[in-house]
Parts: C-alpha cells; sequence; structure tokens
C-alpha cells in the first residue's frame, strides 16, 4: 500500500537530513505535514547542551517539497546551524 502524500514528504525529509549531513548523533529534526494539500516542514538544528538552537520552516506545494528542503537547510547552514554542526563533530 502506498501513500503519495506521505511519500512526498518522506524524500522531501531526507533530503533535509542529507543537505544536513544528519546522522543519529545529531540533534537535528525535520517534521513534514500535509494541510489542505500544501506542506509544511519545520526544522531545528540545538548545541549538544541546547544552548544554541537554529528553527525554520516553510511551506510549499508538495511537487516543491524536496527543493524546498533543500533550501531550507542551506539558509539554516547559513544562519549558524553549520557553526553549531562543526563544534558537535569536532571540527571547530
Amino acid at each position: 500500500i502506498n501513500h503519495f502524500a506521505t511519500w512526498q514528504a518522506i524524500v522531501a525529509e531526507r533530503a533535509f537530513l542529507r543537505t544536513m549531513e544528519g546522522g543519529c548523533q545529531i540533534p537535528l529534526a525535520c517534521y513534514t505535514s500535509v494541510v489542505e494539500g500544501r506542506f509544511r516542514m519545520d526544522a531545528m538544528v540545538a548545541s549538544l547542551d541546547g544552548t544554541k538552537l537554529i528553527k525554520d520552516s516553510f511551506e510549499c506545494n508538495p511537487e516543491e517539497a524536496s527543493e524546498e528542503a533543500i533550501m531550507l537547510a542551506q539558509r539554516m547552514l547559513e544562519n549558524g546551524a553549520e557553526e553549531i554542526l562543526n563544534i558537535i563533530r569536532g571540527n571547530e
């Protein structure tokens, strides 16, 4: 059994996580919901101690979700998430 909207959400979430280079050891989250045919993704990345938090979101048409997810990740990286992730990964 397949549900197309769920599949689109999963693909978008994976695109976000791949762009952020997220893994199970990184405090990183994204959640996609569908309301009245529109996709919404809420995302965040946090420092290990929780003192720094970057949050962002977008809404779009379903066919744009993966591309928007990548742009969201890039925007978050530019707005401080990259610094947080580098510290967590020991690159800084």
